[in-house]
């Protein structure tokens, strides 16, 4: 077939049906306007022969513009954070309490279980003027236990020796 010679009106020439523009897929933004085209009768003018038509690539549906979310945010109450104490040690209470269990431990020598019940009985009044808590209050007993084992043990030593040396005398004299 001859370019120049070329008839739109033949019926041996195959057409494509054209439907326009092909509409948008997928959600669509509610600012986009449809667009509407009148049809306006095409100008008289004289048939020339057209090049060849070419195959257009297909139209892209135009993506919609995404506004950025925003996202509500409730106003926050202004809220107060208690301080917090600097943590104590419970230092003083611990050594009352093992002192107390080593005067309970060390009765049969009444001299160091007397020296470690002392020393843990102070120092488990210091600790519990300082609220060190529960640990104090068990050295304190503990060694308040440890006195009272000591002095018996010793008031029972003294009575011991005391009836020794009264039978040794009624066997010497």
């Amino acid at each position: 077939m001859d370019y120049k010679s070329f008839d739109p009106q033949s019926q041996d020439v195959q057409r494509e049906p054209d439907f326009g523009r092909p509409e948008p897929m997928g959600p669509q933004s509610v600012d986009a306007q449809p667009e509407f085209t009148c049809a306006q009768p095409a100008p008289e003018a004289p048939v020339q022969p057209e090049a060849p038509v070419q195959p257009e690539a297909p139209v892209q549906p135009a993506q919609p513009v995404q506004q950025p979310y925003q996202v509500y945010q409730a106003p926050q109450q202004p809220y107060y954070v208690q301080p917090q104490a600097p943590k104590q040690s419970k230092g003083m209470a611990i050594a009352s309490m093992v002192l107390g269990i080593c005067s309970i431990v060390f009765f049969s020598t009444v001299f160091i279980s007397l020296i470690c019940a002392i020393v843990g009985l102070v120092l488990g009044i210091v600790a519990k003027k300082k609220n060190q808590g529960g640990m104090a209050t068990a050295g304190i007993v503990t060694s308040i236990i440890g006195i009272v084992i000591v002095v018996i043990v010793f008031v029972f030593a003294v009575l011991l020796v005391g009836e020794v040396f009264n039978q040794l005398s009624y066997f010497y004299y």
